[in-house]
């Protein structure tokens, strides 16, 4: 790009001699340098400020200095030998070329200022010829120029200039601009003595002030004052460049960095800078956390280049260092994850990524990078491969121990399946004998891994009571018994030496909850670390193990307990016989004789085809019988769950009641095989039953009524409960009737046609007859003597009832109201006299509660009444004894003393007691203990005010939020609308300009598709600004700016039919505004890319002191909930915490195939000038 600001000879034209000027710049200086000294020595060239490069008549540069390095962004490694057009952004940008082999050739000094725009700054080029080439030097003097510039344009307009400008000579102020003398007054008077000049000020008459440029700290600001001669004057003119903004950004920017270096200090990961790109690794930065990871202080990286590679693992060295050469010479960022050691020996994984810095022109010059722990991923990744492996054996071993008869003859195989997995030397199988307090091991079977010897006579007989921290205990709990190493308890220690035990092990086995040993896996050899998923897949397989053992004894006992069970069938006085699927009898035992059978005459006969023995009485229904207990059966074999009932069977003896539980026995298929029917004789039990029914029934009348009388209920009730009891006691009280008279009430329970009156008997009370009790049935039944008794005692309860009755209801009307809810009330009711001498009459119990003084205390004492109020509240008392007739009674809150100290709030209300003269002789009054509701109050006053100060600030920050996030998105807007648009635009008029000058068919077309894809461009460019930035809305509204944005959606092909709907009487506050348009444009864009909806409604409404929005779709629908668990979808939760930050809420309402309906309200938000510090909002926001 030819550099189009240049001051002097411009490299891009023919070479011109400079023209001279007025004063010496720093190119004159340079080359008066350059005469008086000669050639610079090596390390000062180094150091310049200035980029000093050479180059021969090649133009192949032989020497840069480090300033050089940085302005080209290559390592000289990377720049010496090649030609300058190459290497330099300069030569390669304005075409340097011509002009320096034309320098060269005249062999003359070069000296120009240049304006560079990429970078936009101002350099000085001097460049000189050399006996091998040329030499140049490049400086900034961007700083100096803008305050040459500067002071020309005050020059021309003094005055108008807002910035101070003075001039003085030998004998005081010649002049300043009226901006100098309204900042500085005292300049008029002592110009010497002013804040601005006083520091310029020479002691010698002539130069009155220091020439040059300065900076000046004044209560005004700080000022950069450049001073200089003025020509033919005699004068000193002073120009002053107000730069207190300046230094307030650059104050901000070193907080900035202070602050950045302090957040990645602190992160829990190393981050660094280093020089990969221009010195081949050399390391910048590197945060404290290399210390505390891997025990190098971050000093001694920086000095050491190639430590990182030294501490880098041996088996991961190799590849980290040709990754990271890769990286370096094609300038993408590194990224791997490789072993470390630490300082003190620790293997530590990291993930290493980086992120490449570039200059201007896009030359990598830095890596920042991360590497963060993943030691314990790494570990946990090697426990899981582990644990696949181990459960894979699992799988193997629960298959070989299902199938095995024996779990004994398939152990040895399942031991080394399990032993190989796990990556031990050894695993043992050890039974623990004995009982409590005297266990001791023995090892049943032990695998070891090739190359190592058995150690199974080391586990024979071991007293697990007398080694060991608990191992028994732990093992009985369930619990797996794992150490390695250094890792080994004190306690545990010598027991594992003795035995050459260095990592273990030890997992529980049971046989079905009892522990009967324990699977052992060991290491003699290294620390074995043991993971919590490897010990939970070892513990799967001695499940497996301990499930194989409890079989094996559950056989053994099994073939136990069927020799006892018929042992104990053959003996048994109960009924036991076994049927199969088609109810025929497969064993019978000995017990079926009392039923009149011979087992061996039932054994193979189908039980539908016995004979009976005994003669059915006339009423027993056998068939009915026989169905029942067949649909029994049936369900048994069906179901596969027991069943008890109760059978009749007729007998020699006659008709017998017989219990049954038929139990169901599975076959190894899980199929019901047969069915065992137990059966017991309870025609007996049955008989007393009935009989102790019989007298629970008459019982039960007796309590019901008992405590019925006791419950005082009233007459009409008592007298039909009564009845109720009455016909349930009788023996038949379905058929039962009975009636119940007492003082005129009446109460008839059952009934019916021809109805018998059995018996009758009278209800008195205090000698006199208060009613009638009539029980009977409607057809001849007698009642049992039992019947008669209940009767009468039911009619001698009813009569004490009423007699106690008639005691209660004289006793509660002969009692005063006010007794009985003064000693009942949680509040203190008194009366106090005060004529004709002072005290309580009375004091209610509450009076000990409230005060911890007892009414007899108040008796005793007539003014402890004035004594419980507080010093402060006495005042109030008196005011409430200040009674007046005729004035109704104000409550008054006073605080009390209470007799423990504690502080008592009452509110109390006093009732004035006068005489017949109209004086006042005591006081009547009620005080209530309200100290819960005072501290109440208190509270909920100082929650609202903390809710109030909280919302303020959240509404304060939100607003402040939201006009960031907006300000931004019109930069943005701005930025594109003034730079992309534009040059879009002038290269669409250039394509349209080339197309009228091509004639080729084949080119015009080519331009023209060139044209369209520009004119798409724009407009894709035009609608982004709408969306980033939508002018409607703050000029016309939220509802405007809604139906622009969906008219964008409707120009794409195939969209849905929109619909706004409901609108706002008032427009809210831009925050609120700006939310609900974000929340909807999220909205939108989902139904456009996931819906294919076919109607979209939105609805506005205001709601509750806001804004209510509702947009519903046709769609597909979907799950919130599982869409929220995806990765990647972040947009119903940006939508919901854009809500919620207003101090609102959103919803979503969808399911699959159901469409979608998101709905969010938002309060109305005062805009952010109506929210700041001393407006409603507390400005110590966090």
């Amino acid at each position: 790009m030819v550099d189009r600001n240049v001051k002097g000879t411009c490299p891009s034209v023919q070479p011109q001699r400079p023209q001279p000027k007025d004063r010496r710049s720093s190119g004159a200086l340079m080359r008066g340098r350059h005469r008086r000294l000669g050639p610079l020595p090596a390390d000062v060239m180094e150091a310049a400020p200035a980029s000093i490069f050479s180059f021969d008549r090649d133009l192949v540069v032989t020497y840069v200095n480090a300033e050089t390095e940085r302005r080209w962004g290559r390592n000289r490694d990377s720049v010496l030998g090649r030609r300058l057009t190459e290497v330099s952004p300069e030569a390669a940008e304005q075409g340097l070329a011509p002009w320096l082999e034309a320098l060269l050739e005249r062999g003359e000094t070069v000296d120009f200022e240049s304006f560079r725009e990429p970078l936009g700054r101002w350099e000085h080029t001097y460049a000189f010829p050399t006996p091998n080439g040329v030499t140049a030097f490049i400086v900034d003097v961007t700083a100096t120029k803008r305050l040459e510039e500067e002071r020309e344009r005050l020059a021309s307009f003094p005055d108008m200039n807002p910035n101070p400008i003075v001039e003085v000579d030998a004998g005081g102020l010649v002049y300043a601009n009226p901006a100098a003398l309204e900042r500085f007054p005292d300049l008029a008077n002592d110009w010497r003595g002013s804040e601005l000049l006083a520091p310029l000020a020479t002691e010698d008459r002539l130069p009155p002030v220091r020439t040059g440029t300065h900076e000046v700290e004044t209560s005004q600001g700080t000022f950069l004052l450049h001073a200089f001669d003025v020509p033919d004057a005699r004068t000193v003119r002073v120009y002053g460049l107000d730069i207190t903004q300046q230094q307030r950004d650059r104050r901000t920017a070193r907080e900035a960095e202070e602050r950045y270096r302090a957040i990645v200090e602190q992160l829990p990961a190393i981050t660094y800078v280093d020089d990969e790109f221009r010195s081949g690794g050399r390391l910048i930065y590197i945060s404290p956390q290399a210390e505390a990871i891997l025990g190098v202080p971050p000093e001694e990286w920086v000095a050491t280049p190639d430590l990182w590679l030294t501490l880098v693992h041996p088996d991961d060295r190799d590849r980290v260092r040709e990754l990271a050469a890769r990286c370096r010479e094609q300038g993408t960022p590194f990224e791997a994850e490789y072993r470390m050691i630490a300082r003190d020996g620790r293997v530590v994984w990291f993930h290493d990524r980086t992120t490449v810095l570039q200059d201007e022109h896009g030359v990598p010059i830095f890596n920042h990078g991360v590497m963060l722990d993943v030691t314990e991923r790494k570990v946990a990744e090697e426990a899981l491969r582990r644990r696949e492996a181990i459960l894979e054996a699992v799988t193997f071993a629960t298959n070989r121990l299902l199938r095995a008869a024996d779990w004994q003859t398939v152990i040895d195989e399942v031991l080394a399946r399990v032993g190989r997995a796990s990556g031990v030397e050894r695993a043992a199988i050890v039974e623990i004998v004995g009982d409590q307090g005297s266990r001791h091991a023995f090892t049943v079977r032990e695998w070891c891994a090739p190359g190592f010897p058995s150690l199974a006579d080391r586990l024979q007989d071991v007293d697990l009571e007398a080694v060991g921290s608990g191992w028994v205990d732990r093992l009985s709990a369930g619990e797996a018994f794992c150490v390695s190493g250094s890792e080994v308890p004190e306690a545990d220690r010598e027991a594992l030496q003795r035995m050459g035990i260095r990592s273990v092990a030890m997992i529980p086995l049971f046989a079905g909850d009892r522990l009967w040993g324990f699977a052992s896996f060991w290491n003699r050899i290294g620390d074995r670390g043991w993971s919590a998923l490897e010990v939970e897949a070892l513990s799967a397989a001695a499940d497996a193990i301990g499930s194989a053992i409890s079989r094996g004894e559950a056989l053994v006992a099994l073939e136990r307990s069927e020799h006892e069970f018929r042992s104990l069938a053959e003996n048994a006085p109960d009924l036991i016989v076994r049927f199969d699927a088609e109810r025929r009898i497969l064993y019978a035992n000995p017990a079926v004789a009392g039923l009149g059978y011979r087992p061996e005459t039932v054994i193979g006969v189908v039980v539908d085809e016995l004979d009976l023995p005994g003669r059915l009485p006339d009423s027993f229904d056998w068939l009915g019988t026989v169905h029942r207990w067949r649909e029994a059966m049936d369900e048994v074999f069906r179901t596969g769950r027991p069943r008890t009932d109760e059978f009749d069977f007729p007998a020699p003896s006659g008709l017998r009641r017989l219990e049954t539980r038929m139990v169901p026995e599975v076959g190894p298929d899980g199929e019901v095989e047969t069915v065992l029917l137990l059966g017991h004789d309870v025609t007996e039990r049955r008989r007393t039953e009935l009989e102790l029914r019989e007298r629970m029934r008459e019982l039960t009348c007796m309590v019901g009524v008992s405590h019925d009388v006791q419950a005082d209920l009233p007459l009409e009730e008592l007298c039909a409960r009564t009845a109720r009891h009455l016909t349930e006691a009788m023996r038949y009280s379905e058929l039962a009737c009975a009636t119940v008279r007492i003082n005129g009430c009446s109460a008839t329970e059952g009934g019916g046609e021809d109805l018998r009156v059995a018996i009758e008997v009278p209800v008195r009370s205090s000698g006199r007859m208060r009613g009638r009790i009539a029980v009977g049935y409607p057809r001849v039944h007698d009642l049992l003597p039992e019947e008669h008794v209940v009767v009468e005692s039911v009619a001698e309860m009813l009569g004490m009832w009423l007699q106690r009755h008639e005691a209660q209801t004289e006793l509660r009307e002969s009692e005063g109201r006010f007794r009985r809810l003064a000693e009942n009330a949680a509040d203190l009711i008194y009366r106090y006299r005060l004529l004709p001498t002072p005290g309580f009459e009375y004091v209610s119990p509450a009076a000990t509660a409230m005060t911890g003084y007892s009414p007899e205390e108040h008796y005793a004492d007539p003014e402890l009444g004035f004594k419980l109020v507080h010093p402060e509240d006495r005042h109030l008392l008196e005011a409430l004894l200040a009674l007046e007739p005729g004035r109704p009674p104000e409550p008054k809150r006073l605080r009390w003393v209470r007799k423990d100290g504690r502080l008592l709030w009452t509110e109390q209300r006093n009732v004035p007691v006068f005489d017949d003269d109209g004086r006042l002789v005591a006081v009547e009054g009620i005080a209530r203990d309200i100290t819960d509701s005072v501290r109440a109050e208190e509270r909920l006053r100082t929650s609202y005010e903390a809710l109030r100060r909280g919302d303020a600030q959240r509404r304060l920050l939100l607003a402040r939020l939201v006009r960031a996030q907006e300000e931004e998105r019109q930069v943005i807007a701005n930025d594109i609308h003034d730079d992309s648009i534009q040059i879009m635009t002038a290269v669409g008029m250039r394509l349209s300009l080339l197309r009228r000058e091509v004639s080729t068919p084949e080119a015009q077309e080519a331009l023209e598709n060139a044209e369209e894809t520009v004119r798409l461009a724009i407009q894709r460019l035009r609608r982004l600004l709408f969306e980033l930035y939508p002018p409607s809305l703050d000029e016309l509204g939220l509802s405007a700016a809604l139906r622009d944005h969906l008219r964008l959606l409707e120009e794409e092909p195939e969209h849905p039919r929109f619909q706004v709907e409901g609108g706002l009487p008032e427009e809210p506050p831009a925050g609120s505004r700006t939310i609900l348009y974000r929340i909807a444009q999220e909205a939108l864009a989902n139904v456009r890319k996931y819906a294919r909806a076919r109607e979209v409604r939105i609805v506005l409404e205001p709601k509750g002191g806001g804004v209510r929005m509702r947009i519903e779709d046709d769609g597909v629908g979907f799950d919130p909930a599982a869409v929220r668990q995806l990765p990647g979808h972040l947009g119903l939760t940006s939508m919901i915490e854009r809500a919620r930050l207003a101090g609102g809420w959103c919803r979503f309402d969808s399911a699959p195939g159901h469409g979608t309906t998101v709905e969010c309200w938002v309060p109305a938000i005062a805009p952010l000038a109506d929210l700041e510090p001393g407006d409603g909002a507390s400005s110590s926001a966090p």
